[in-house]
């Protein structure tokens, strides 16, 4: 009897071991599988300037294996997604918003006023600004059903809280030179200093240490309370980075044409390249000449030294690559030509919708052109609203 127990006993235990092994090698299996088939590469930022090229493969890529850019680009073009251009205007002048909304906001349904809002805007949704992270998702589904666009205008606010990851959200901004944009015209600057060639030396030294020429996309979109002209800390430019990083689309105002037609072909819209934005157009000057006193511009070059560092890498980020737009003052203004794009395929679940081909523009870069400008502010813009 004893002997029979110790023989029932060890085959318990050759069981058990036998077990324990088939279950280690099903684990293993499984582990082995699921690398493999996340192996295949995919474009991981339709804005950004370097990619990783996509692996092709003959079956449809499941959507969880897309990045999240790729992902809402995909839903828009499902007609799942909305657009939000986060509309720099309230304290930063002229960012194309107004552009931006005729140009791509009226290719669909859209607020009637400036796309922020109008007659036709859902009751039940509330205007304010920015959202928050938690109550993104919801309301993006609740202006879905009414528009394919929308804009923010905003001042100041932390627009860091908005989950700008959002699945149905693709998010642009515009981006234009400091040194550009505070010499745009506006009812501020007109009001209290007249026309830019009345001005005497001592309104644009007042105009240099306002408010109104002090960093101003930076105070934007910094995190942190911003800023202190030319003493404005690294650490607001990184939060504004970390915040232009998580955006789908940053666009380069200097060839806002392009960028906009580029756009409009990432998203499958029909836009109309036929007429040229006229509220944009580029000035014979640089603004060096425009202010006709180098220390004053040197100056602001300064002041604002952190606000252009930031354009400066936003620029490396714009879905089109413009060249630093430099007009000497005895020619024409130089119109940008666009070279191929470098593309690249994204197939999103076919059980969701037919295979959808994605145009991503890797960067499209534009001919470059001699800057005539400082050192310390090489990509000054010729613009003009």
């Amino acid at each position: 009897m004893e002997s029979e127990k110790q023989h029932t006993k060890s085959g318990c235990h050759v069981l058990c071991l036998v077990g324990i092994i088939a279950i280690g090698c099903v684990v293993f299996f499984k582990k082995h599988v699921t690398n493999k088939s996340n192996s295949i590469t995919l474009q991981e930022d339709v804005s950004g300037p370097s990619h990783s090229s996509m692996t092709s493969t003959s079956q449809s890529i499941g959507e969880t294996q897309l990045s999240s850019k790729q992902l809402q680009v995909a839903h828009y073009r499902q007609g799942r997604a909305m657009i939000l251009d986060v509309y720099l205007d309230k304290d930063i002048k002229h960012h194309a918003g107004t552009t931006f909304c005729a140009k791509i906001g009226r290719l669909g349904p859209a607020p009637t006023f400036a796309c922020m809002s109008g007659d036709n805007w859902p009751k039940n949704v509330s205007l304010k600004i920015p959202w928050s992270h938690n109550a993104t998702g919801e309301i993006v589904e609740s202006l879905r059903k009414h528009f394919h666009m929308i804009s923010w205008e905003f001042h100041l606010q932390h627009l860091e809280i908005t989950n700008w990851e959002y699945e149905n959200l693709v998010s642009v901004i515009i981006m234009r030179h400091p040194m550009e944009r505070l010499l745009a015209g506006d009812a501020w600057l007109s009001k209290n200093f007249g026309p830019e060639a009345n001005r005497t030396a001592a309104q644009w030294w007042e105009i240099a240490n306002s408010e109104h020429t002090n960093n101003y996309a930076l105070r934007a979109l910094s995190p942190y309370d911003c800023c202190s002209g030319e003493h404005t800390e690294a650490k607001h430019v990184e939060g504004a980075k970390a915040l232009l990083e998580r955006l789908t689309f940053v666009l380069d105002l200097t060839c806002l044409d392009e960028s906009m037609q580029a756009l409009a072909d990432t998203l499958g819209l029909p836009y109309d390249n036929t007429t040229r934005n006229k509220l944009h157009r580029h000035h014979k000057l640089t603004p060096r000449q425009r202010l006709g006193n180098d220390t004053l511009y040197e100056y602001l070059v300064r002041r604002n030294r952190r606000d252009i560092e930031l354009y400066e890498w936003a620029q490396s980020r714009a879905l089109v690559r413009c060249p630093p737009p430099t007009v000497s003052p005895t020619h024409a203004p130089v119109t940008p030509t666009m070279t191929t794009a470098t593309r690249h395929s994204v197939v999103t679940d076919a059980a969701a919708t037919e295979h959808i081909t994605d145009s991503f523009t890797s960067s499209t870069s534009m001919p470059e052109t001699t800057s005539t400008t400082s050192e310390s502010s090489s990509a000054v813009g010729t613009s003009k609203e």
